[in-house]
């Protein structure tokens, strides 16, 4: 018996929910793409503003890949206090 065969035995009703599945899963698998390409991406992103900031870089691209956008508050502050530090206990600065 081939495909066509099955299909064409099948009954409206069976057809249309296997379709309504089908059209689920893959509504379901284009948000977990979705949510792991924006995970990705926080985290390259963060990385790179740790760099550039002169931060650990391996922290704040892990926490950006694990937390993804919700990382900006916490990366903001803790940007902020490592400058209140630096200014606190000798005003370092390189310049080039």
């Amino acid at each position: 018996m081939s495909r066509n065969d099955v299909l064409v035995g099948m009954r409206f009703t069976e057809l249309f929910n296997l379709l309504t599945y089908l059209e689920l899963a893959i509504m379901q698998f284009s948000w977990l793409f979705m949510l792991v390409l924006l995970s990705i991406s926080s985290g390259f992103l963060f990385g790179f503003a740790a760099y550039k900031h002169g931060l650990a870089v391996k922290r704040w691209g892990c926490v950006g890949c694990i937390l993804g956008p919700i990382t900006y508050p916490l990366f903001s502050t803790h940007k902020r206090l490592a400058d209140m530090k630096v200014w606190r206990y000798g005003r370092y600065s390189i310049e080039g």
